[in-house]
Formats: structure tokens, C-alpha cells, sequence
């Protein structure tokens, strides 16, 4: 592996993360880019029916991806997720390839819902065709979003 990137939240398993002191606790589980990690944490201390689950974003030596998320496949049954992503390419750490392949991932685990959060649409500015040859990427990457696989739930949004 070239790097890792762990984000520092413990795995559901492990003595650091704290126990629901509530039935509601854990209810659900916010996951994110390394770039959120900070904001994910905040949200889970303003939120106790949410807990941060853990991802390593590594990469092989060929640069492709190679991603874990721990333990939390074993616990994402019937939970609602959320995602914080960014696809911010000059100031991301993970690619937006990574991201996707984290939340087309997470449905499998057959979660009960998946929101994904992106706080800036960076293909936003090219949202419309005006010249014959021009590609609208919003519409694009819209549609990548748009086919996140459905959780057991309630789907993806």
C-alpha cells in the first residue's frame, strides 16, 4: 500500500467509542472524506443518536484505491448513514472516485437509508450546454449520484 488515511473515529467493537446510554444511540452512523472528519465528529458530539464510523482511504502502488470500512459492515444493518463528501479537486484529499465507491458501497451492508451530504457541487458551473460540442458535466455527475444503489429502506438521496 502507498498511504493510508484513517479517520480517527473507533470502530463499533473497539473500548474508545463510547456506549449508548439511550436505546437511540447509534441509530445512525455518519461516514466521510477525511476532509469532514473534523465536522463529523462535531456533528456526532451535537447529536448523540449519531455515531463515526471509520474508513481507511489507502491506495495500492498503482494509485487505485484501496478502502476498508471497518467493523461498521458488520453493523450497518437497518441503520441510517450518512455521508459527507467532497468533491472539491484542489483542496480534497480523496479523490471523487473513492468517495463513490465508498457510498455505491454502503447499500450492500443493507442499511436503512443513505444521505449523502456534498456541501458544493463543483460541476455546478457547468450545468448547461451552450455551444454545439460542450458537455454539461453537472448533468453527468448528477446522474453518477442519481445511480447510488437503494439501501433496504428508504434509498439513497
Amino acid at each position: 500500500m502507498d498511504s493510508t488515511h484513517e479517520s480517527p473515529a473507533a470502530s463499533p467493537s473497539s473500548g474508545s467509542l463510547r456506549r449508548p446510554s439511550h436505546s437511540h444511540r447509534g441509530d445512525k452512523v455518519i461516514f466521510c472524506c477525511p476532509e469532514f472528519d473534523e465536522l463529523a465528529r462535531e456533528l456526532c458530539a451535537m447529536d448523540k443518536q449519531f455515531l463515526q464510523g471509520k474508513i481507511t482511504w489507502g491506495s495500492f502502488e498503482d494509485g487505485f484505491p484501496n478502502i476498508n470500512i471497518h467493523d461498521w459492515a458488520n453493523h450497518l444493518r437497518g441503520k441510517h448513514v450518512v455521508f459527507l463528501a467532497s468533491f472539491m479537486l484542489e483542496h480534497s484529499e480523496t479523490a471523487i472516485f473513492d468517495q463513490l465507491s465508498v457510498m455505491y458501497s454502503i447499500p450492500k451492508y443493507l442499511t436503512k437509508s443513505l444521505t449523502i451530504l456534498l456541501p458544493y457541487f463543483p460541476t455546478g458551473t457547468m450545468e448547461r450546454i451552450e455551444q454545439e460540442g460542450q458537455i454539461a458535466t453537472a448533468k453527468t455527475l448528477a446522474q453518477i449520484l442519481s445511480a447510488t444503489p437503494e439501501c433496504h429502506g428508504t434509498g439513497s438521496r
